[in-house]
């Protein structure tokens, strides 16, 4: 169980994203994670497509979420918010795939708890 009374800490992830799958923010270890914020951009001139996926450490598996999901030129996509976040665990990893290379940056805003026994 994390240990809400030790205070927890703030973090941002900003990554461009790759063709390939990219870990774009991983939950440390002995941390439990809420992802308060996922927003993909795309500057580029034309319409870029990705795909976001969710790896968890226990038990070892990846779920894909989104699928070759379009994000128009010069646009932004808030996946999950506060009012739609995410709960990861140790080691769980959101991992985004795009259609171009660096044409999409994920911006992921998080707080992350510690969790001793994770």
């Amino acid at each position: 169980m994390p240990l809400i009374n030790s205070g927890s800490k703030f973090i941002t992830d900003i990554t461009a994203v790759g063709t390939g799958d990219t870990d774009c923010y991983v939950v440390p270890k002995n941390f439990m994670s809420h992802v308060k914020h996922l927003l993909l951009t795309n500057s580029n001139g034309s319409s870029r497509t990705f795909t976001i996926k969710i790896y968890e450490k226990i038990p070892n598996t990846t779920t894909t979420i989104m699928t070759s999901h379009s994000l128009a030129t010069i646009t932004s996509l808030s996946v999950f918010t506060l009012e739609k976040p995410i709960f990861l665990s140790s080691e769980d990893k959101i991992v985004i795939a795009a259609s171009h290379a660096s044409s999409i940056v994920s911006t992921i805003a998080a707080e992350e708890f510690y969790n001793p026994n994770a």
